[in-house]
């Protein structure tokens, strides 16, 4: 019974994020500058080797653009298409939400709690449909928590294997 509950709260959460993808898109400046940079690198195959600068004068590597240009070739450089790949990664992230809540503090229930308290977050909806560096950051911090957890947990080394690509990704994103 609980595995149909989940299945069911699962497609609903689905069908909630690409409900309307293209009549509730927008567009900010930081995509406009992400779309840009990911252009030189997918049409005009200049590589990019600078990220995007912070506050503090500091800038991050380029290596989420690489990332991103993946969905944006993908999509033909239609904002439209990256919409639907930003609500897809949203979806993965609804998954990644259940496992961790329920592996890191054992209880399937709290699991299910943080999925649905994620799943039904009106800001996650909203932002759930564009796709930027931001767009991962859930996914990186998710992982991130589990593989740190199964470090001390199980006390095995393979999760370092695992561990690295992902802080090398984050240490590229905002």
């Amino acid at each position: 019974m609980k595995k149909l509950f989940l299945l069911l709260l699962f497609v609903f959460l689905a069908i909630l994020r690409f409900y309307k993808v293209s009549d509730f898109f927008f567009w900010h400046v930081d995509e406009d500058l992400i779309a840009m940079i990911i252009k030189r690198i997918v049409v005009d195959m200049r590589p990019q080797l600078i990220g995007f600068p912070i506050p503090g004068g500091i800038y991050l590597g380029p290596l989420i653009y690489y990332v991103l240009s993946v969905p944006y070739f993908f999509a033909g450089m239609n904002p439209i298409g990256l919409s639907y790949a930003a609500a897809l990664l949203s979806v993965a992230t609804i998954l990644l939400v259940y496992k961790v809540g329920k592996t890191i503090f054992e209880k399937e229930s709290i699991g299910i709690f943080a999925l649905i308290i994620y799943g039904f977050s009106y800001l996650v909806n909203v932002y759930g449909r564009i796709l930027s560096g931001l767009s991962v950051a859930p996914i990186l911090s998710l992982l991130t928590y589990y593989l740190l957890f199964k470090i001390i947990k199980s006390k095995e080394q393979k999760y370092f294997f695992f561990l690295g690509p992902v802080l090398i990704l984050a240490s590229q994103d905002e």
